[in-house]
């Protein structure tokens, strides 16, 4: 029959007492995440602000049970943006520029990034509607 060595003895013990706090943590943070609050789905309501020239001319709930809209944005000049908003999210169906980007980025339907058209000089940002503002956002 094999008989441990001490050293071996000793090994055994400390990696049981080192594994034993990491077992725990899991545990810990597993029940965290699987808490009712953690898995919480409801988001915050959001709104949507149009900006022509940096001044705000349109401010939108885009809540999912919103009715689908259509509107243009037009510019001195002719050009033109034509945006739907409604059920969650927003975007511009139709517009006057050369490249086409801001038709392109589709509907959002997050805060993460507006949509922008320079050419038009149009931006649409999206908010969440919440008490808390974060001290900074990054990308």
């Amino acid at each position: 029959m094999h008989r441990m060595k001490p050293y071996q003895r000793n090994a055994l013990v400390l990696t049981c007492l080192l594994l034993l706090p990491a077992l725990l943590s899991a545990v810990w943070i597993g029940a965290e995440y699987l808490s009712p609050k953690a898995r919480s789905t409801e988001s915050p309501p959001l709104t949507a602000d149009v900006y022509r020239d940096g001044e705000l001319i349109h401010t939108l709930p885009l809540s999912a049970d919103e009715k689908p809209r259509t509107f243009t944005v037009n510019s001195g000049e002719g050009d033109y943006n034509e945006i739907w908003a409604g059920e969650g999210g927003i975007g511009v169906l139709s517009a006057s520029c050369p490249d086409q980007l801001c038709v392109k980025q589709g509907i959002r339907e997050d805060s993460l990034l507006p949509i922008v058209c320079l050419p038009n000089r149009l931006v649409i940002q999206i908010r969440e509607e919440s008490e808390v503002t974060p001290d900074i956002i990054t990308y």
